[in-house]
């Protein structure tokens, strides 16, 4: 749970404050958080799926 937090934040922050980003285009940076995210997303819910059992 802790991890999604992690990632929400440094979510925010990194599109708050795009001159902090890699040295490519902000394109790919983009596809990268939202990758990222989505795996983030998918193990939260495999975390929340397996405590119901």
């Amino acid at each position: 749970m802790s991890m999604l937090f992690f990632a929400l934040g440094f979510f925010m922050y990194s599109i708050v404050h795009p001159e902090k980003s890699f040295p490519w285009g902000n394109i790919v940076t983009y596809s990268i958080y939202v990758v990222y995210f989505g795996i983030m997303l998918i193990f939260f819910w495999f975390s929340v799926k397996r405590d119901r059992w």
